[in-house]
C-alpha cells in the first residue's frame, strides 16, 4: 500500500499569488546562484517553477518557513526549490537549486 503524499494546497497557493505579483522581488541567495550556474538553470526556469509548480514541502528553518517546490524547469528537466516566501513584503528568496534526476513532479 502506498503511502499519500501530503498536500500542500494552501501554500501552492499563497506561493501562485506572490510569484504573480507584477511587484514581486525575488532575491536569490549565494549558494542557489552557484548552484544555478553548476546546473545551467536560469532565472527564467526558476520563475517558471515558481508560478507553476506545487509546493511538497514545508519546514520552518531558523525563524522562517522553507517551501520546496518542485517541477519542470524550460527544457523539460525536473528541478526542486528550496524558497522562503514574504508575503507582506512581496519577496521570494531562492535558497538552493537541486536538478532532481530521475524524480517525477
Amino acid at each position: 500500500m502506498s503511502q499519500k503524499q501530503p498536500s500542500f494546497s494552501g501554500e501552492t497557493a499563497r506561493l501562485r499569488r506572490v510569484a504573480g505579483n507584477p511587484n514581486v522581488h525575488v532575491f536569490y541567495g549565494k549558494h542557489a546562484r552557484t548552484r544555478m550556474i553548476e546546473r545551467h538553470i536560469s532565472e527564467l526556469d526558476v520563475k517558471h517553477i515558481l508560478g507553476r509548480c506545487p509546493v511538497v514541502r514545508v519546514e520552518p528553518h531558523l525563524g522562517s518557513i522553507r517551501w520546496n517546490v518542485r517541477g519542470k524547469d524550460l527544457d523539460g528537466r525536473n528541478v526542486e526549490l528550496v524558497v522562503i516566501v514574504n508575503e507582506d513584503d512581496i519577496e521570494i528568496t531562492v535558497v538552493t537549486v537541486i536538478e532532481k534526476l530521475g524524480a517525477t513532479p
